[in-house]
């Protein structure tokens, strides 16, 4: 709950085994993709996309307070109800396509575009969700390895699959 404003929230954090140096981690890396993260979903202004209200960081522990979600994910939907019916399923599409052209035109691609990512709001809005491996145009704050796969396999582009040069047809292809 966010009292100032009296409002509830979502805090995203990052999970302390996550933030602690271990063989083969990194720290940093892991703050930075936050960030980036972060400021990707704050580059979009568009009903499609959560809204992002603060980054911080309470005492040693990074945050970021973004709009809370009363809904379920695509994924919830699905594996409670089956098929979608048709007009609800090409609804839910151009939504997502709306959202997706959004962010592109900002030079942000989400790289991770699948149903656990799409909250279904009451109203039938469906919201983006989970910026956490987007590529962002012009940024150097946490960029991926060449020949780094990110994203979920089921759902990723054969040429994202191949580690190969990626654009804004990824989101498309998942």
């Amino acid at each position: 709950r966010q009292p100032a404003l009296g409002r509830d929230v979502a805090l995203k954090v990052i999970r302390p085994e996550q933030a602690a140096p271990t063989r083969g981690s990194d720290p940093q890396a892991t703050l930075k993709r936050f960030l980036q993260e972060a400021r990707a979903a704050a580059a979009l202004s568009h009903p499609g996309v959560t809204t992002v209200h603060r980054v911080g960081n309470e005492d040693g522990h990074p945050y970021i307070a973004m709009e809370w979600l009363d809904g379920h994910t695509l994924e919830e939907l699905v594996a409670r109800g089956g098929r979608l019916p048709p007009e609800q399923a090409a609804r839910i599409g151009l939504q997502v396509l709306s959202t997706l052209e959004a962010a592109h035109a900002a030079g942000v691609i989400h790289r991770d575009i699948k149903p656990g990512n799409l909250m279904v709001l009451p109203s039938g809005r469906i919201k983006v969700t989970d910026f956490g491996v987007a590529q962002v145009r012009g940024s150097t704050l946490a960029n991926t390895q060449a020949g780094v796969i990110v994203g979920t396999p089921h759902y990723a582009a054969p040429e994202q699959l191949a580690g190969g040069a990626i654009d804004h047809r990824v989101d498309l292809y998942a």
